[in-house]
């Protein structure tokens, strides 16, 4: 919370984001990102991942958002390709840009992570889930399979997914996703507790909720792609 107007300097209410006197809201108070050493966890993208596949089911199923989950699909299949790449790759910190104040001098410079394989570097914050593939082969002849080849060809053209443009999308793409999250979420930590494991453990197939009865029967129970967590 935030006691003083970042504008006038003057005392508010530490409970709220917004100042009367300046009839302004905090705003980058409200959203910002703090440096942390847990930023490379796989453990961390790997429930974000699990986050984004979930959200990519529930949107799935409701006909106005079915765009929206195929864009949720690739955050699943980018997220949970670098979760890996961080669990069996050593991270480095490239320089990227300097700013100088003169010649010979800079007086600041921007880092980026990086990962070395096969005489190859890599960006973690791109978007290439080819490359991202590529990488996890080194490590693991799983991502050989077609499956793999198949969705990442699907799903590369970004733009085309997170920009309006006429796009097609059958319901059944989620059972490869779910073979995808399956497989990799398995390699990574398969005791990992995240929203998979909640919800599993939670008994969802029993409770009321406003979504599709294919959604709790092929994600949680009846095809045993996950089994529910022991407590």
């Amino acid at each position: 919370m935030i006691e003083k107007c970042p504008y006038c300097h003057n005392k508010v209410d530490e409970n709220t984001y917004f100042c009367k006197d300046c009839n302004k809201y905090f705003i980058s108070e409200m959203i910002k990102k703090e440096k942390s050493s847990n930023e490379f966890d796989y453990k961390l993208w790997a429930i974000f991942g699990a986050m984004n596949y979930v959200s990519a089911r529930q949107s799935l199923y409701n006909n106005e958002s079915e765009r929206l989950a195929t864009y949720f699909m690739q955050q699943t299949i980018e997220i949970y390709l670098k979760s890996f790449i961080l669990k069996y790759y050593i991270i480095y910190m490239k320089i990227k840009d300097k700013k100088y104040r003169y010649i010979g001098k800079y007086i600041s410079e921007s880092k980026v992570p990086i990962i070395k394989y096969n005489n190859k570097t890599l960006e973690l914050k791109t978007h290439d889930i080819k490359k991202l593939l590529d990488c996890c082969r080194e490590k693991d002849d799983i991502f050989r399979n077609d499956l793999f080849r198949e969705l990442i060809n699907a799903f590369q053209d970004f733009d085309t997914i997170r920009y309006p443009s006429r796009l097609y999308i059958d319901k059944q793409i989620i059972h490869p996703i779910d073979d995808f999250v399956k497989t990799v979420r398995n390699l990574i930590y398969p005791n990992i507790i995240d929203i998979i494991s909640d919800l599993q453990s939670g008994g969802i197939a029993d409770m009321e909720m406003r979504l599709e009865n294919d959604l709790k029967r092929s994600f949680f129970h009846d095809n045993k792609q996950f089994a529910p967590r022991k407590h």
